[in-house]
């Protein structure tokens, strides 16, 4: 059974557009209104045309699944689709070698282009979960389910509409499936719509720009790009205060979810607003009085240890990303919206 776009579109979670083009399936996370927020610059329209916290879910009896994806523009130089059965990993497309260091990647580019690969999926039901990832532009030529009689969509009852920079779209880990924003979505048991971008700052005109419906749960994880650009503190508290009041606007029952800064390697420089350990202060006062809203410090998920981090500065490799979820689990103190 080869997929048709109609059959993708209904297994598709995290994604607001779904097209063909030049016989491929093509998938965006924004809306129009919001990615013309960063289609002038190219670096940020790179990574918005990324597909991080998109998958595909369903239920099958297909004893195989032939997947064929194509990459045309990249973030970051590696990707990864990962695949699962009921929870399970059982292998992935990737770009990059078996033994390629989780961090320290080395600066040399790994190959777009098409690629092709067969898992075997066993018989009997069972539930399978595709991973985009969140560094490239994924698209997908082709979907093959060997000896399906059936497949049934998976959908989630609840939602949550995420924000932030690149280490909420995923950089540095190798696996998708490792990023925070990827775990927690699939801990709470929701489909998340993440609009994530590296080197994004507080923009009051990304939240404003649509209103989602049914959506339980806002996450927002700004602040580091706001010190490296070396904003002034009152522009960070002003941007932030407007951001975080029209999500208080819009989604007045929703949990909020504020995680600000995690440690960046240079952090005791010397910015406008200060160095960079200031920055959960300053946020925190950003938001002080607007209702409901829990306050992550981002200084206390991730340990300062360079072997935590893909590109020994700034961003979470895998184990890092292990770190940041965990201890983000403990600190929100629930496990379900």
């Amino acid at each position: 059974m080869k997929l048709s776009l109609s059959q993708i579109k209904e297994i598709t979670l995290g994604a607001e557009r779904i097209f063909e083009k030049n016989g491929a399936v093509c998938f965006s996370r924004f809306t129009e209104r919001e990615e013309a927020i960063y289609s002038a610059e190219e670096g940020k329209r790179l990574r918005a045309v990324s597909t991080p916290g998109i998958s595909l879910e369903l239920k099958t009896d297909a004893t195989g699944l032939n997947l064929g994806v194509a990459v045309r523009e990249k973030a970051r130089p590696y990707f990864s689709v990962e695949v699962f059965s009921d929870g399970a990993y059982i292998g992935e497309i990737k770009n990059y070698p078996d033994d390629l260091p989780n961090g320290r990647y080395p600066a040399d580019d790994f190959p777009g282009g098409e690629f092709e690969k067969s898992f075997p999926l066993g018989s009997g039901e069972k539930r399978i979960r595709i991973v985009f990832p969140g560094t490239v532009k994924l698209e997908i030529s082709s979907v093959e389910l060997e000896g399906a009689s059936y497949i049934t969509p998976v959908h989630y009852d609840k939602k949550i509409l995420i924000y932030g920079d690149s280490i909420t779209q995923g950089f540095d880990a190798l696996s998708p499936s490792k990023v925070y924003a990827v775990r927690l979505c699939e801990y709470l048991g929701a489909e998340g719509i993440n609009k994530a971008v590296g080197g994004a700052v507080y923009n009051p005109a990304l939240p404003a720009a649509e209103t989602y419906d049914g959506i339980d749960c806002v996450i927002g994880a700004y602040g580091i790009n706001n010190w490296l650009m070396n904003q002034r503190a009152e522009e960070l508290v002003d941007n932030c205060r407007l951001f975080w009041e029209e999500i208080c606007r819009k989604y007045p029952s929703a949990k909020k979810i504020l995680i600000t800064p995690i440690w960046i390697r240079i952090w005791e420089d010397e910015k406008a607003m200060g160095n960079a350990s200031e920055l959960h202060k300053l946020i925190e006062k950003a938001v002080s009085g607007l209702p409901d809203i829990t306050i992550i410090n981002g200084w206390e998920l991730v340990p300062f240890d360079k072997n935590l981090y893909g590109d020994v500065t700034t961003h979470p490799n895998n184990l890092g990303f292990d770190s940041y979820f965990e201890n983000l689990i403990l600190k929100l103190g629930f496990n379900e919206i």
